[in-house]
């Protein structure tokens, strides 16, 4: 976005190159490097426009209109100026300074965007509201430092809306910097607040501070009546308040509605005391439904109030993947989950650092158990403890339904694992190698990297009974039953027919578990799956990682980028340790 507005802002203002167009232009597409922008309107009148700017694409038409503002030299001064003079599908385009005033969207699909640094495009007031979206809709915020510096009042909000949900058009809030701050006693302030419509949030970044308070009730972020994504943000909540005011860091309600979260941090830090609770996150009306993927939340305090990372309540449903939950707090009663009567909590593959669970709803868990999910610090040490020992067990309270597939630490459990059966065209294959189907429609190993073709992971040989449908071995085979030949031991040795051929280890299908878990155990198997084979080739592994096959043969590595492609095998589950030869073969993954 911002790099399509700075090309239509040099378009519109480099009037000592170009005249100032009556008519609508198309800007020709892909300017990289120092480039020429070639500009066409409709009386094929042409004009070039070198531009500084490097490593840009600028492409589309300029749209019905497009406003500047700068506190000096700028078409506008203030923003909301610019804001009057706006109609619905216009842009404005914000130059690097400081704008202290208060920002309401004025019409549905305005575009308000930073053409300088976020860090230094700031949007700000003392103790009054600072961005209002209003009633309005489809609307862009992107690239600034909005800040509310000194809220003495439970109505002073930093990001405000009440917008129409008629539609799913959402307002967007990108890359921003957002920041609140109160020391005086606001009871029931929300600094991040929407009564109404769909909004979501991009990169961005959330400071909220609550200083030297007595006693306060606080909920940081509100958002009620509308659906809301919050995308690869960072939540950060800090109270010294030394009251009993209760405080949630993001909570989520008014109705039916859905709430993605997605590579998120959460995070509560409080110094309440005893009868106040510290929350990371609450979900509480009728019909929600929340989906949290690749996120950590985590409320602490210092004294002895309630610290509850995560609260369902008023008949909803939470849908965990990938999620770390951490409460603490002084006397050891915190709780990572809270489930209430009427509540379901869907946990994949959920670890938990510190907190016990509570559950009075409905609460089931899927995933592994073990000390390979325990997170780690950059120092890849563990931290924390995961409790492995069946996770809702005798840790879990309440009168709820609880159901868990899952067993303990040692994997011997029921994970989902697909497989498809195949002949060997590598004879020596082993367990947990990467392998690949060639045309032959035989098994070998791979051995280059981001191959196409990758099928899966080599388990085992199939059950004879079952093996591939070759016609020539299941008459064999019935042939043996009918002599009452001990199966597994005379394979080989007598295994013949009207072909007189002799089975060969061809002869017999393998399992390639090709989607799933990588961790299978089957109890009296003397050949189990334990992991995937992955080396260093590609640098460091870690959790969440996309992983394609490597050069090194049987081998998977970190794939250069977060895109699903053809050749991309899986994700993985886990921070990879190496050892001296630069290669796991228990590694946790996803095979795709």
């Amino acid at each position: 976005m911002k790099k399509i507005i700075i090309a239509l802002f040099i378009l519109l203002f480099a009037s000592n190159v170009l005249s100032a167009p009556t008519d609508l232009m198309t800007v020709s597409p892909s300017a990289t490097d120092d480039t020429v922008i070639e500009a066409t309107d409709e009386n094929s009148r042409n004009s070039t426009i070198s531009t500084p700017y490097n490593v840009h694409s600028h492409n589309g038409l300029i749209g019905a209109a497009t406003l500047f503002v700068a506190s000096s030299g700028g078409e506008f001064t203030t923003i909301t100026a610019a804001m009057n003079a706006a109609s619905s599908g216009d842009i404005i385009l914000v130059a690097e300074g400081t704008y202290t005033e208060s920002v309401t969207f004025a019409a549905d699909d305005i575009t308000l965007v930073s053409i300088g640094s976020m860090e230094n495009t700031i949007i700000t007031q003392t103790d009054a509201d600072v961005v209002d979206f209003s009633t309005r809709e489809g609307c862009v915020l992107d690239g600034f430092t909005i800040s509310l510096t000194a809220a003495d009042n439970a109505t002073d909000d930093v990001i405000s809306g009440a917008s129409d949900t008629t539609d799913d058009t959402f307002n967007i809030i990108q890359d921003c910097k957002i920041i609140a701050t109160t020391a005086d006693v606001i009871s029931g302030w929300n600094p991040v607040g929407t009564s109404d419509g769909n909004y979501r949030f991009i990169h961005c970044e959330f400071e909220i501070d609550q200083n030297n308070i007595a006693t306060a009730a606080v909920d940081a972020m509100v958002f009620v009546g509308g659906n809301v994504d919050l995308i690869d943000c960072i939540i950060d909540f800090q109270s010294t308040q030394t009251g009993t005011g209760n405080l949630i860091v993001l909570s989520l309600g008014g109705g039916s509605f859905t709430a993605n979260i997605e590579d998120c941090r959460i995070t509560l830090d409080s110094a309440t005391t005893t009868l106040s609770q510290n929350i990371g996150l609450v979900g509480s009306s009728s019909g929600f439904t929340v989906n949290i993927r690749d996120t950590f939340i985590h409320a602490y305090t210092t004294a002895s109030g309630d610290a509850i990372a995560l609260r369902a309540e008023g008949a909803g449903t939470f849908n965990l993947y990938n999620v770390i939950l951490d409460a603490n707090n002084s006397d050891a009663d915190e709780e990572a989950i809270d489930v209430t009567a009427g509540d379901t909590v869907n946990a994949h593959n959920v670890s938990i650092v510190e907190g016990t669970i509570t559950n009075n709803g409905t609460l089931t868990e899927w995933g592994i158990r073990d000390e390979n999910q325990r997170p780690r610090n950059v120092a890849g040490m563990y931290i924390g403890t995961v409790q492995d020992n069946n996770l809702f067990d005798d840790t879990t309270t309440g009168g709820g339904t609880t159901t868990m597939y899952i067993g303990n630490g040692a994997i011997n459990v029921t994970c989902f694992t697909q497989y498809h059966s195949y002949q060997l065209g590598d004879k020596d294959l082993e367990t947990g190698e990467a392998v690949r189907l060639d045309n032959d429609g035989l098994l070998y190993r791979t051995t280059s990297e981001n191959d196409p073709t990758f099928r899966g992971l080599f388990y085992k040989k199939t059950a004879w009974r079952t093996a591939f449908g070759d016609e020539l071995i299941q008459k064999g085979y019935e042939k043996i039953d009918a002599e009452g030949k001990k199966r597994q031991k005379d394979k080989k040795k007598d295994y013949k027919y009207k072909t007189k051929k002799k089975a060969t280890k061809n002869d017999y299908a393998y399992y390639v578990a090709v989607i799933g878990d990588s961790y299978v155990k089957e109890t009296g198997e003397s050949v189990f799956l334990d992991g995937a084979w992955v080396c260093d080739e590609g640098g460091s592994i870690n959790n969440g990682d996309f992983l394609t096959t490597a050069n090194r043969a049987g081998y998977l590595k970190k794939q250069t980028d977060g895109l699903h492609h053809t050749y991309t095998a899986g994700k993985m589950r886990q921070d990879i340790i190496f050892d001296i030869d630069g290669i796991n073969k228990t590694a946790y993954m996803d095979i795709y």
